[in-house]
């Protein structure tokens, strides 16, 4: 008798871990769907700031012709656009030689990145 209600208990164990193991993974699903929804629409929000007219003529005269007050200005604009998104750690603009010409962290001035793997706008 005790074998049966042994058994009994097992099965039901099982049958519940299943359900649960279902509500996790549904649960988890939904939370990736709403993570990349939401870091999408910061990667949308960027496109639109890189698309201003007004950065890529600053980042067109740095390139012709590097200045540090042009590079002020391409700063503040990437930063002042990456403030109220705590989930980005830097936003960076680089050169076609890979390098960090203007970063939200000044710290990464000049770096070479050209080897990184980063999520990049274009």
């Amino acid at each position: 008798m005790a074998l049966i209600i042994l058994v009994v208990g097992w099965f039901s164990f099982s049958s519940i871990s299943q359900e649960s193991v279902a509500l996790l993974k549904s649960a988890a699903e939904s939370h990736a769907e709403h993570v990349a929804t939401y870091l999408n629409q910061n990667i949308e929000r960027f496109k639109l700031i890189s698309s201003r007219t007004q950065l890529r003529k600053l980042i067109a005269s740095y390139r012709d012709q590097p200045a540090e007050a042009v590079r002020a200005e391409i700063i503040k604009i990437i930063s002042d656009a990456k403030e109220p998104i705590r989930e980005f750690e830097r936003v960076c603009i680089i050169d076609l030689n890979g390098r960090i010409i203007a970063p939200t962290d000044s710290r990464f001035i000049g770096r070479e990145v050209a080897d990184k793997n980063f999520l990049l706008v274009a």
